[in-house]
């Protein structure tokens, strides 16, 4: 019996997971058995999250979801795109209907379907990831500032290991109600609104 092995990696937080998906073909010399024929297991559904203008973030742009499903389909595996609104919809996507969701582009996710996603991998589906999702600076500033205003956050930025580009880009992702100042400016306007 040959075999065909299709392997995806995934890293989610400090851990690697592997998913291998073994396929076998019968050899052509194989005696034909009278034992009767075992259920063909379902095939494997696997759906890659794809969204025009969606923001790429320590991830390749050049790598296409679609690109990434036609490659999973040319190994056997039926592969669909579904954008953010598909991935919140637990009518839509959701653990029975797929094994795998493949985030592709990289650190960002679609944040109005985060709650589904949690739902997604709590009941056994797997998270393919291109990056590091749900960890970017830009959600741990959110956090922090909470909801009142003006809020002030110290964000620390992590010189060796960022790049202006990392900077521009979480300030795209944080949007037009964050303003990043200096450490000197931080402490004038805390100053200023703590003193009125």
């Amino acid at each position: 019996m040959r075999r065909k092995f299709a392997c995806f990696a995934a890293a989610i937080g400090s851990l690697a997971a592997f998913f291998v998906l073994i396929s076998a073909s019968a050899n052509a010399q194989k005696p034909a058995s009278t034992t009767p024929r075992r259920k063909q297991p379902p095939r494997v559904r696997v759906a890659v999250f794809a969204q025009p203008g969606f923001p790429f973030y320590g991830a390749n742009p050049t790598v296409a979801p679609q690109q990434i499903a036609a490659d999973l389909r040319a190994a056997g595996v039926a592969a669909e795109l579904l954008d953010a609104d598909a991935l919140a919809r637990p009518d839509r996507f959701n653990a029975s209907r797929y094994a795998a969701v493949v985030l592709t582009y990289g650190n960002t996710y679609p944040a109005d379907a985060f709650a589904n996603l949690q739902r997604f991998h709590h009941a056994g589906g797997s998270l393919v990831t291109t990056g590091i999702p749900f960890t970017h600076a830009a959600d741990q500033i959110r956090a922090r500032a909470g909801a009142a205003r003006p809020a002030f956050v110290n964000a620390f930025i992590w010189n060796w290991g960022s790049t202006l580009g990392d900077l521009k880009k979480t300030l795209e992702l944080l949007g037009p109600n964050y303003v990043a100042v200096t450490p000197s400016q931080l402490n004038a306007l805390y100053r200023e609104t703590n003193t009125q």
